[in-house]
């Protein structure tokens, strides 16, 4: 009996390392992108234009990057599968596909405000 009291303790105390890796490892993955967003002249009707960019700082791929956009709306088309909302507080970037490392995904979006998109979720391949 006591024995297998100390496998299910191990086997428990594997899953729970396993998962404190799988946790790390994605905050490393958020903490690699960079977001800036800057002023980049007006868009139609005169209304603000911003450009976003979303590096990848890593020296490997992430996928599955999701920003938190607020309420965000733009005046201006942006491709869906370059970002979009799916509700309020979560936009996808580049339809959940691989950013490779160093690489860029930059849209233009017109508002009257300057929004803010801290990355709250990507994993690393």
């Amino acid at each position: 009996m006591g024995s297998n009291g100390n496998i299910g303790k191990n086997k428990s105390m594997s899953e729970g390392r396993e998962l404190a890796e799988k946790t790390s490892f994605s905050i490393s993955c958020v903490a690699s992108i960079r977001v800036f967003v800057y002023p980049s002249g007006s868009g139609p009707r005169n209304i603000p234009k911003y450009t976003v960019q979303v590096i990848n700082n890593s020296l490997q791929g992430v996928f599955n990057v999701h920003l938190d956009c607020g309420y965000f709306t733009s005046g201006s088309l942006i491709l869906p599968m370059i970002f979009r909302r799916l509700q309020p507080g979560d936009c996808l970037v580049n339809d959940g596909k691989e950013i490779g490392p160093g690489k860029i995904i930059q849209f233009d979006y017109t508002n009257t405000f300057l929004d803010k998109f801290p990355v709250t979720r990507a994993d690393c391949s």
